[in-house]
């Protein structure tokens, strides 16, 4: 009974006393402050992100470690990032679901956690802010909008809840990878399932994207030497990427240099991390 009259007078009052700086930065030392202010966004995949703003002092590796990611994944994230990270850039950042504190208790310490907003966005709905998103009570969610109001209205500002200023720890992470890494992997036993006692063969050469390609969505590739439906493992030394892809079609001679030996979806290329036109592949195959 305590614990809900907590939660239904307290916390409404405290939103109006939380700093309204939306940057997450820390400083030299500390990678976030309780200072700080968070700013969370859903990506077309329903993750959970925030920006963090880089800051001079901190480095790649310690920035991935504090929130519980691997530099891999902080990359596929951010594909800027591949080149390198500068002061002042944003770095995107997935937040799981058991890092965010939506419901303090009497024991909770205000000075060793960060606020963390969502903005209203147009087409969010109370029912998909209370079931799919924030996993809260209606009511909750009406509670700890601002202003406050019946009628959701792009530009409000809902209140979560808090993050601890000592990080993300690894074991909040039940999936790893980003999402489209996922996605891939779904293809292994479909390319491993092509063995049937064969041996995989491998061909190296040039790469480039699919010209004026309409699906983006899927991992498709144009190659000479493996039969159309079958799939392939394209490894991008550059960024010690494997992609796996499936074979739609030969390579169209009167498109492509002779030069090209595998033309990749948009989808495809983005994973790989490639940036070039053209672009160093190795391609194993049954």
């Amino acid at each position: 009974m305590e614990k809900t009259i907590f939660k239904r007078l307290i916390i409404p009052l405290l939103l109006f006393f939380l700093p309204f700086s939306l940057k997450a930065t820390g400083d030299s030392t500390q990678y976030l402050l309780p200072t700080d202010t968070l700013q969370l966004t859903i990506s077309s995949f329903g993750e959970k992100l925030i920006f963090h703003h880089f800051e001079g002092g901190q480095t790649l590796f310690s920035l991935s470690k504090f929130y519980g990611l691997t530099v891999e994944e902080l990359k596929y994230y951010n594909p800027g990032l591949l080149d390198g990270v500068k002061i002042g850039d944003q770095v995107q950042i997935p937040i799981p679901n058991r890092a965010i504190i939506r419901y303090p208790d009497a024991t909770f310490d205000y000075m060793t956690h960060a606020p963390i907003y969502y903005t209203i966005e147009k087409g969010d709905t109370f029912y998909g802010l209370s079931n799919r998103i924030f996993k809260m009570p209606f009511e909750e969610i009406q509670r700890r909008l601002l202003p406050t109001g019946d009628q959701l209205k792009v530009g409000q500002r809902l209140f979560v809840g808090w993050i601890s200023v000592a990080g993300v720890p690894e074991s909040h992470r039940v999936v790893r990878g980003h999402p489209l890494f996922r996605k891939n992997q779904k293809l292994k036993p479909l390319y491993m399932g092509q063995a049937n006692g064969r041996k995989v063969k491998d061909l190296a050469g040039a790469a480039t994207s699919i010209k004026d390609s309409k699906n983006n969505s899927s991992f498709l590739v144009l190659f000479d030497e493996a039969p159309i439906g079958s799939y392939v493992e394209i490894y991008y030394p550059m960024r010690n990427r494997r992609v796996l892809a499936k074979v739609v079609g030969k390579i169209p001679v009167s498109i492509y240099e002779p030069n090209i030996k595998l033309v990749v979806s948009p989808l495809t290329t983005k994973l790989l991390g490639a940036k070039d036109d053209d672009f160093y592949v190795k391609i194993f195959y049954y």
